[in-house]
Parts: structure tokens; C-alpha cells; sequence
């Protein structure tokens, strides 16, 4: 069993079998999935205007401007990303 600290700060126990991924929201994923716009508002600023439009102001210049970033070539910008951590040895259930 092995001890994971999570975003609050805590830790969880987690046996090898258990598994532990990273979800990250954009602000129109939450639109999408038809959060209210109430709720919404009641978001930082920061949050709604999304890392692309504040490139600037976070150092994102240069090489890390938002122009250099990779895109998908096909898919369209997705408002979710769930990160896999690269030890899972499956994804079946």
C-alpha cells in the first residue's frame, strides 16, 4: 500500500490495484456540461478567461507563447483533460 498526498494536502492509502487520475475543467467544459451561468460568475477571473488570453501576463512568451503550443490537428480544443498516470497497467473495468 502505498501513502498519495492529494490536492488538499491530505493523504490517501491506495493499494496497487486502486486507481488515482487528475481531472482538469476549463471554463467552457463547464458551459458544456451545462453548469449555470450564476455559477459561473462566481468563478475567479482568471479561471473564466482561461490560460490561452492571459498568456501574457503568466510569462507564456516566445517559445511558450500560445502559437507555439501543439494542438490537436483533427480534434477541436477539449474543455476536460484527464491525466493517466503512466504506471496504471490498465484501463479496463
Amino acid at each position: 500500500m502505498a501513502a498519495r498526498r492529494i490536492s488538499d494536502g491530505s493523504m490517501v492509502d491506495l493499494t496497487d490495484d486502486q486507481v488515482l487520475c487528475t481531472v482538469a475543467i476549463t471554463c467552457p467544459g463547464l458551459q458544456a456540461l451545462g453548469v449555470h451561468e450564476d455559477h459561473l460568475d462566481a468563478l475567479p477571473a482568471e479561471f473564466r478567461q482561461g490560460m490561452e488570453a492571459r498568456a501574457g501576463l503568466l510569462g507564456d512568451l516566445r517559445s511558450n507563447h500560445p502559437q507555439q503550443w501543439n494542438r490537436p490537428r483533427v480534434c477541436p480544443p477539449m474543455p476536460a483533460r484527464v491525466r493517466r498516470p503512466s504506471t496504471w497497467r490498465s484501463c479496463t473495468s
